[in-house]
């Protein structure tokens, strides 16, 4: 673990922090390249690890479900667990749940998890509170543009539609499997979130370039996109490659963001409640967290007051 430097001159400075860097770059380079199948492995062996360290009953199953949730939602064979990964595991549970408490639990769980697998390098921060006023990066109009229509030219209209439905809709990634054949055929499509329906308005132009596709379907498809997380999460990085998009702004969570943005960008603030009741939250100071801008945002708005 890197240490602190205590009065150094600036020689000593230099060569204490190339140390840090070096020994930084050593951790690095012996983080393991776990894929699925072995953090299937790591969680079977896992339930006797937490029996020894004599946690409770009711603590094993916090632990075993926080673990079960990163391996399902955010693992495959085809790509190595990262730090991104967690990341994003950890922009959902912000996104999904309003308590703190709630939130650090499954932070609280699934690091220990990595630990197990000697992975704690890629541990993720609890969080504190909330936080910064604004968003690091966002993404914009000309960059969802031009994902949508890449994803399109490259004729993955799975992509193209889980693109479309969220950042035009605001939902959550696993709320696209409520656009299924049948809801798409109406004006507002029912989202069910863990017991909790709303109604989420499917926009004119969106709506009906979606039923002309659906037609083209075979009888046997239920829903509009027919992809898990994984392969959303990774088809947003490809297409933000091939679009020069800074990759790390891009998950499926900022397109919810996206949406939010937009919404009180071009209704006001007045349209708040009803932005909330769209994006499924029960506090309208929730949904304010994804009205937030960048500083560059907040930098222009200002210029064009003056």
């Amino acid at each position: 673990m890197p240490k602190k430097a205590k009065n150094l001159n600036q020689n000593s400075k230099r060569a204490f922090l190339q140390t840090q860097l070096e020994a930084i770059q050593k951790e690095l380079e012996e983080i393991p390249t776990l894929y699925r199948s072995d953090l299937e492995e790591y969680y079977l062996e896992y339930p006797k690890s937490l029996h020894e360290h004599e946690f409770s009953e009711s603590t094993k199953k916090v632990y075993l479900r926080g673990a079960r949730r990163l391996i399902n939602r955010y693992t495959s064979d085809d790509s190595y667990l990262t730090k991104d990964d967690l990341i994003c595991f950890k922009q959902d549970l912000l996104d999904e749940y309003e308590k703190v408490s709630t939130i650090n639990s499954y932070i609280t769980s699934v690091n220990r998890f990595l630990f197990y697998c000697d992975l704690g390098i890629l541990k993720i921060t609890k969080v504190i509170g909330q936080g910064d006023n604004t968003l690091a990066h966002r993404i914009y109009d000309h960059e969802f543009k031009r994902m949508w229509m890449k994803a399109k030219s490259l004729g993955d209209m799975n992509l193209y539609f889980a693109i479309r439905i969220m950042g035009e809709t605001g939902v959550r990634v696993n709320e696209l499997s409520s656009f299924t054949i049948a809801a798409v055929q109406n004006k507002y499509v029912s989202v069910d979130n863990k017991g909790k329906i709303r109604k989420v308005p499917l926009p004119g132009p969106l709506g009906r370039e979606i039923r002309a596709f659906v037609k083209t379907l075979d009888k046997d498809v239920k829903e509009v996109v027919n992809l898990d997380y994984r392969q959303i999460y990774d088809g947003l990085k490809m297409i933000a490659g091939l679009c020069k998009i800074n990759k790390k702004k891009v998950n499926p969570h900022a397109f919810r963001h996206y949406f939010g943005f937009n919404f009180v960008n071009k209704k006001g603030e007045l349209k708040l409640a009803q932005l909330s009741d769209i994006l499924g939250h029960s506090s309208v100071e929730t949904t304010r967290v994804y009205t937030r801008g960048t500083l560059e945002d907040y930098l222009k708005s200002m210029e064009e007051i003056r």
